[in-house]
């Protein structure tokens, strides 16, 4: 039977065992175990950047230049554009009463090849000292809008102008001053953009009083193909 000496010499004995045992995990302080988790950091591995992607460089959008030819490209089967010395150009006048008369020009391809043409004519008319006579001109639908046609060799073109001849009719008032002659120029293309910087063709105008222009004002429709 133990007394309680002898239990007092065991528990003593084991404490002494104790404080000798090596510390464990669950034993170290918080602090402790922070400190050796951070004494010895891992090291970073750097991922090597990937290579740099390559942008393509957009590229300008690209138009197409007014071709020099009514259709298609060089080298296609278009026809030239009509110069002033490819055609013969006339009047035609209309028939009919009243203050109102409506005249054609006409043009003919003589040049031997097709030619093609395109929007309105430029016109002047000019007086028997050679004077400008101020005319607006109202360009008209034919009846769509102005589009290019081409002319075969011998055949014509026309357009269609209309005006007033009379300020009264009955009795009929003519205006004045009367024109005498008509300068035509061909509309403007790539080839040529300024034909009113070159010369004129000139031809009469109508010396009856047809030939009046009242109002100043003369409508004109763009080339066509004399049917």
């Amino acid at each position: 039977m133990r007394t309680p000496k002898m239990a007092l010499v065991l528990v003593a004995a084991f404490a002494t065992v104790g404080c000798g045992s090596p510390e464990t995990e669950a034993d170290r302080p918080v602090w402790a175990a922070a400190q050796a988790t951070t004494a010895a950091p891992t090291p970073r591995t750097t991922a090597a950047a990937p290579p740099p992607t390559k942008t393509a460089t957009p590229r300008k959008p690209t138009t197409s230049p007014t071709p020099k030819r009514p259709a298609g490209t060089k080298g296609s089967s278009a026809p030239p554009w009509c110069q002033l010395a490819d055609l013969r150009f006339s009047l035609s006048l209309g028939t009919g009463g009243g203050t109102g008369i409506a005249g054609s020009v006409l043009m003919t391809n003589t040049s031997g090849r097709r030619c093609a043409l395109t929007g309105y004519l430029a016109l002047t008319w000019r007086d028997a000292a050679g004077a400008v006579i101020p005319v607006s001109i109202n360009r008209r639908p034919d009846p769509q809008t102005a589009h290019t046609i081409a002319i075969d060799p011998g055949k014509r073109g026309i357009v269609g102008l209309n005006w007033k001849r009379y300020r009264s009719n009955p009795p009929p008032v003519a205006c004045k001053p009367v024109a005498t002659t008509l300068e035509i120029r061909l509309p403007a293309t790539v080839e040529n953009p300024h034909p009113e910087r070159k010369p004129a063709k000139r031809i009469s105008w109508f010396t009856s009083d047809d030939g009046n222009m009242c109002a100043d004002t003369v409508d004109m429709l763009p080339v066509d193909v004399m049917r």
